[in-house]
């Protein structure tokens, strides 16, 4: 039996009109996820969410670099329910969103927490009201909240709970500020998203967010500058610094141009409608040599002239086209009830890969992802708070009635095969994975994680 310290996340292939803020839980790339990592972009297989990012400025500073990036998530819509009615609701940024140094390190984000009173005695007889606070929640620059197991009590004077969350991310309250896994802290405003912030490294080296489309690396040199509005008389404006460039040229830019469309669902699950409404869309990023990225977005079904938010088509600065399409869910449009799609294809050049989602049962799901050659491979997941978490992995020669050429079951927190559909308790912090190829003999794997999703000890 072999014991060494290893990082290991599993993933399949490798391991911004007025609106209500709302984003369906299960976007980016979270750890312990199972994601179909195609190049440019890469598809969630337990919710089908499809993710990517567009690089913006790498720059090396001291101790951490800059590195922003615009990312967008197509998991857009939520059912949020007011005076029980529930409506669905989009992501304030229709999926478009920045990212700083990693999905590790969030660009900006905010926390809040729930505050109360509770009339505190003294000796001799008298009281006051004394503040409580509970339910710590980091917004993270994806629509993504993370919950820290955090309590204070004024008139104690005690605090309750670790300041860990428990969904795998790693971040942690310390009572001040959002702290990552590496230990780089993140002064997060309180209760908004705009006002100033900053990402501290565990030696000090601060990147300062101005709050006022200003950056500074970690020399205090300013790395970015955003300007413009944000609609189709107001590009934004990402400007950064450059250096030996033929022109003479001392800075670049990326712009962002928009796109006026008329947003309406049609999505059904008995969850109220949007629209009509104008909105402004995401419709070119235009990068600093020329090239751009251009987006198009899904028609309503049933309503001519409208768009659902949700992109159909990206053209890459390559010329290559990926279109998406989606289906299934409750009523043939692709939603599901819980804001995940029902059924999704994506088509390039090279043919299309499907991906068919079913219900298991209340907290289990599978889906058939068929590629381009027809071959088929079926997943097992456990759903908890949003997250999908696979269980079982079967890898056919070609469709689903095909012998198998991998056959892959994981189980966590200890926790034995058969694990398909079974609760699971976060935090992960053990998995055990029985994998065999080919029909041959089976070989089983240990992986034990700390808080942060760092694993700690792994044995073959």
């Amino acid at each position: 039996m072999q014991r060494f310290c290893a990082l290991a996340v599993m993933v399949v292939l490798c391991v911004l009109s007025t609106t209500l803020i709302a984003q369906a839980p299960g976007t980016g790339l979270y750890p312990f996820g199972s994601f179909d990592q195609r190049g440019f972009d890469s598809i969630n297989i337990g919710n089908l969410n499809v993710h990517f990012e567009i690089p913006i400025v790498n720059k090396p500073g001291r101790g951490q670099g800059f590195q922003y990036s615009l990312v967008y998530d197509g998991l857009i819509w939520s059912p949020v329910s007011s005076s029980g009615v529930s409506q669905w609701t989009p992501d304030t940024g229709w999926g478009f969103h920045a990212q700083l140094n990693g999905s590790n390190l969030a660009m900006a984000g905010y926390y809040d927490n729930n505050q109360g009173q509770k009339k505190c005695f003294l000796d001799p007889p008298s009281w006051y009201w004394a503040v409580t606070t509970s339910n710590y929640v980091y917004h993270d620059a994806f629509g993504q909240q993370h919950r820290f197991n955090y309590a204070t009590d004024e008139c104690t004077g005690t605090t309750t709970g670790d300041g860990n969350s428990s969904d795998g991310s790693g971040y942690r309250f310390n009572g001040s500020n959002v702290v990552t896994r590496t230990g780089s802290q993140i002064v997060a405003p309180y209760n908004g998203s705009s006002t100033p912030s900053s990402i501290t490294d565990s030696n000090g080296n601060v990147i300062n967010n101005h709050g006022d489309g200003t950056f500074t690396d970690t020399l205090g040199v300013t790395a970015l500058t955003i300007t413009g509005g944000g609609n189709p008389s107001s590009p934004r404006v990402f400007t950064y610094k450059v250096s030996n460039q033929a022109d003479g040229s001392t800075t670049a830019s990326v712009s962002v141009s928009y796109v006026t469309y008329t947003v309406q669902t049609n999505f059904g699950c008995s969850i109220s409608g949007y629209g009509p409404q104008a909105v402004d869309l995401v419709d070119r990023v235009t990068l600093a040599d020329g090239t751009f990225y251009q987006f198009t977005y899904e028609d309503t079904p049933g309503f001519s002239g409208s768009v659902t938010g949700r992109i159909s088509s990206v053209t890459l600065p390559t010329g290559g086209t990926i279109s998406y399409s989606y289906s299934g869910g409750c009523n043939g449009n692709g939603l599901n009830a819980d804001g995940t799609i029902g059924s999704l294809s994506r088509v390039t050049s090279d043919g299309t890969r499907s991906y068919t989602r079913a219900q298991v049962n209340a907290n289990a799901t599978s889906t058939t992802l068929q590629d381009e050659l027809t071959r088929q491979s079926v997943y097992q997941f456990t759903i908890n708070g949003g997250l999908f978490y696979e269980t079982h992995r079967q890898v056919h020669v070609g469709d689903s009635a095909t012998s198998v050429l991998s056959d892959v079951s994981t189980c966590y927190n200890g926790a034995t095969s058969s694990c398909d559909g079974s609760p699971i308790t976060l935090p992960i912090i053990h998995t055990l994975t029985a994998s065999s190829q080919d029909g041959g003999s089976q070989q089983n794997t240990d992986n034990y994680y700390d808080s942060s999703t760092v694993c700690s000890q792994k044995r073959i």
